[in-house]
Protein backbone atom coordinates (compact mmCIF):
# COMPACT_ATOMS: atom_id res chain seq x y z
CA UNK A 1 0.00 0.00 0.00
CA UNK A 2 2.91 2.29 -0.63
CA UNK A 3 2.53 5.39 -2.71
CA UNK A 4 -0.37 7.10 -0.97
CA UNK A 5 0.81 9.87 1.30
CA UNK A 6 -1.65 12.40 2.59
CA UNK A 7 -1.88 14.01 5.97
CA UNK A 8 -4.63 12.47 8.06
CA UNK A 9 -4.87 9.32 5.90
CA UNK A 10 -4.14 6.05 7.62
CA UNK A 11 -3.68 2.88 5.57
CA UNK A 12 -4.60 -0.44 7.15
CA UNK A 13 -4.47 -4.02 5.98
CA UNK A 14 -8.02 -5.28 5.51
CA UNK A 15 -9.36 -8.04 7.74
CA UNK A 16 -11.98 -10.50 6.52
CA UNK A 17 -15.53 -9.87 7.68
CA UNK A 18 -17.02 -12.27 10.18
CA UNK A 19 -19.79 -14.52 8.94
CA UNK A 20 -22.14 -12.88 11.47
CA UNK A 21 -21.46 -9.45 9.94
CA UNK A 22 -22.16 -10.65 6.41
CA UNK A 23 -25.30 -12.44 7.62
CA UNK A 24 -26.78 -9.01 8.43
CA UNK A 25 -27.10 -8.47 4.67
CA UNK A 26 -27.12 -11.94 3.07
CA UNK A 27 -29.01 -15.09 3.98
CA UNK A 28 -27.25 -18.18 5.31
CA UNK A 29 -27.89 -20.22 2.16
CA UNK A 30 -26.11 -17.66 -0.02
CA UNK A 31 -23.12 -17.47 2.30
CA UNK A 32 -22.85 -21.25 2.46
CA UNK A 33 -23.12 -21.54 -1.34
CA UNK A 34 -20.10 -19.27 -1.70
CA UNK A 35 -18.17 -21.20 0.92
CA UNK A 36 -18.93 -24.65 -0.54
CA UNK A 37 -18.27 -23.55 -4.13
CA UNK A 38 -21.04 -25.93 -5.26
CA UNK A 39 -21.94 -25.05 -8.86
CA UNK A 40 -25.63 -25.95 -8.49
CA UNK A 41 -25.99 -23.86 -5.33
CA UNK A 42 -24.12 -20.93 -6.84
CA UNK A 43 -26.29 -21.00 -9.96
CA UNK A 44 -29.38 -20.80 -7.75
CA UNK A 45 -28.14 -17.37 -6.62
CA UNK A 46 -27.23 -16.18 -10.11
CA UNK A 47 -23.56 -17.01 -9.81
CA UNK A 48 -21.68 -19.14 -12.30
CA UNK A 49 -23.11 -17.49 -15.40
CA UNK A 50 -21.24 -15.35 -17.90
CA UNK A 51 -22.03 -12.14 -16.03
CA UNK A 52 -21.14 -13.56 -12.62
CA UNK A 53 -18.61 -16.35 -13.10
CA UNK A 54 -17.74 -18.63 -10.22
CA UNK A 55 -14.12 -18.85 -9.20
CA UNK A 56 -12.06 -20.66 -6.62
CA UNK A 57 -11.72 -18.57 -3.48
CA UNK A 58 -14.89 -16.54 -4.02
CA UNK A 59 -15.87 -16.92 -0.36
CA UNK A 60 -12.48 -15.74 0.94
CA UNK A 61 -12.39 -12.86 -1.54
CA UNK A 62 -15.93 -11.83 -0.63
CA UNK A 63 -15.22 -11.92 3.09
CA UNK A 64 -12.05 -9.86 2.63
CA UNK A 65 -13.84 -7.34 0.43
CA UNK A 66 -16.71 -7.01 2.90
CA UNK A 67 -14.26 -6.73 5.78
CA UNK A 68 -12.34 -3.97 4.01
CA UNK A 69 -15.58 -2.00 3.53
CA UNK A 70 -16.60 -2.55 7.13
CA UNK A 71 -13.13 -1.59 8.37
CA UNK A 72 -13.11 1.59 6.28
CA UNK A 73 -16.47 2.67 7.62
CA UNK A 74 -15.51 1.80 11.19
CA UNK A 75 -12.27 3.74 10.79
CA UNK A 76 -14.05 6.77 9.36
CA UNK A 77 -16.35 6.84 12.37
CA UNK A 78 -13.59 6.18 14.90
CA UNK A 79 -14.63 2.67 15.87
Amino acid sequence: MAGIKKEGVQLREPLPAKKEEVALFHNEDYINALKLEDASLLYRFGLGSGDNPKFTGAYEWSMLSAGACYGGIAGAYGR
